[in-house]
């Protein structure tokens, strides 16, 4: 009997242990779970979505608003381009002249006489285009760099391929015209206190006088056509003068002591013939 009680006792004391491990397991357990943070899912149908920062939502505006500006800027800068370009284009312009045009023609027809008859001096002359006919040749005066009376200019027209010799006219490397009215004012160097006007024009490759004025003197005054002069008065002369070329509508060829803008007969001015005649067009 001592025997089975002994056994008794022990195993009541082993199950009581396993029970007393299995509540303590237990314990812990809960704990530990107790002790767990909760994890919140952001955006679900659980939880709300996180706030949205300030200036997130008007970010695509923004970046319309930049790639408009970008793309302005772009084509502003293609026009500017191409504004650009169509300043350089005379020399191109050259490039593709017709080589059967006229005014191809005359371009190098006035370079070619230039080059040949007016370079290699020690003081060059002067040289410049006008329109005196207003046919769309203009006319070819060389030599404004008298700076007396009898210094005359040596005026040209391109005509059938070649350049014409039209004389010598004016005074003091100078004459007055009316562009595109075929019209020039010849003033004859004379003796002092005297002088001798032509009105004349261009045709059949000369100068044809139309009219003149003659001061003799500085007292006697006449005027008319070519071998019918007519005495008048010095107020009836400058009258008809006037008349003849209007103030608002006369030019005067440049003058190498009175105009800057001059050009001289080297190789370098004489391309600007072919380059770009507006640029000695006076």
């Amino acid at each position: 009997m001592a025997v089975i009680l002994v056994i008794l006792l022990g195993a009541g004391a082993f199950t009581l242990g396993m029970k007393i491990r299995e509540a303590q397991r237990e314990k812990e357990k809960t704990t530990a779970d107790s002790t767990e943070t909760p994890v919140e899912i952001i955006g679900t149908e659980e939880s709300p979505s996180a706030p949205e920062l300030p200036g997130t939502s008007e970010a695509e505006p923004a970046d319309s608003e930049e790639n408009e500006e970008s793309a302005a800027v772009e084509e502003s800068s293609e026009e500017e381009a191409a504004e650009e370009a169509a300043e350089e284009e005379p020399a191109a312009e050259e490039a593709a002249l017709n080589e059967n045009s006229e005014e191809y023609h005359w371009r190098h027809g006035y370079y070619d006489f230039l080059m040949a008859n007016y370079t290699g001096e020690e003081y060059p002359p002067t040289f410049g285009l006008f329109d005196i006919t207003g046919d769309e040749i203009p006319e070819l005066a060389v030599g404004f760099n008298g700076t007396d009376r009898l210094a005359q200019v040596s005026l040209y027209e391109y005509t059938d391929g070649e350049v014409i010799s039209l004389g010598q006219i004016g005074s003091f490397s100078s004459f007055s015209y009316l562009p595109g009215q075929n019209r020039i004012r010849n003033d004859l160097p004379e003796a002092a206190f005297s002088g001798h006007i032509l009105v004349q024009e261009i045709a059949h490759e000369e100068l044809i006088t139309e009219y003149e004025f003659v001061i003799d003197g500085g007292t006697d005054y006449s005027m008319g056509t070519p071998g019918n002069l007519k005495a008048c008065t010095e107020e009836e002369l400058n009258a008809k003068v006037a008349e003849l070329f209007p103030e608002n509508e006369v030019k005067t060829t440049p003058n190498v002591m009175f105009d800057e803008n001059i050009h001289v007969c080297t190789p370098e001015e004489i391309q600007l013939i072919v380059d770009d005649p507006e640029a000695v067009m006076y």
